[in-house]
């Protein structure tokens, strides 16, 4: 199955805060310790708002092939606009921990698989790590994504390239105040 989560496989335009789970998830893609994927379709007015998942945590065993996340695999908020201006901010993943084991091939990440115009803040992994291409400790792949205080210890490994303590691939992307303890091993890329 794709789309797996222990909490919920997909939630749209929706605020998750103060989940935990634990166990074992096996999927063909897209799997993570509490959401499958996450996006947003109806935009608020103003700017006092934010969608996305606070305080959480996951020690979860998981494997998929593709997209393997600690917390979400798939978070990608490319929604219309909807009165005023929305950036990143409004979009966040915060103060989420990861303490499991992710295993898959590509797009593997302590907190996010991939992550599109969002922000991951104050989220920590001491998980172990594994795949081939785009592994990171708290992110695998990013595109106009804002990190700031993230750490990353544990195990970070990839076999491929794209291997890093924070993110693996990370396009147009800002880090700040993050830092990474972590073991890491890869052939390319590093």
């Amino acid at each position: 199955a794709s789309f797996v989560g222990a909490l919920s496989a997909t939630v749209v335009d929706g605020l998750i805060y103060s989940c935990h789970s634990s166990g074992s998830i096996t999927a063909s893609t897209s799997a993570a310790g509490l959401v499958g994927s996450m996006w947003e379709s109806n935009i608020p007015d103003g700017d006092d708002w934010f969608y996305g998942i606070v305080n959480s945590s996951s020690s979860c065993s998981i494997s998929a092939g593709t997209q393997v996340g600690g917390i979400v695999a798939y978070y990608q908020a490319n929604c219309c606009k909807k009165g005023g201006e929305y950036t990143a901010e409004n979009f966040i993943v915060s103060g989420c921990t990861f303490s499991g084991t992710l295993e898959g091939n590509f797009e593997i990440g302590g907190i996010l698989a991939f992550g599109g115009f969002i922000t991951i803040e104050n989220c920590h992994s001491t998980g172990t790590i594994s795949g081939e291409n785009q592994v990171g400790g708290i992110v695998g792949s990013s595109t106009d994504v804002i990190f700031k205080g993230c750490t990353s210890e544990g195990t970070v490994t990839g076999t491929g390239n794209r291997i890093g303590g924070i993110v693996g691939k990370a396009g147009s992307t800002t880090i700040t105040n993050c830092q990474s303890s972590a073991s890491i091993t890869g052939t390319h890329r590093v």
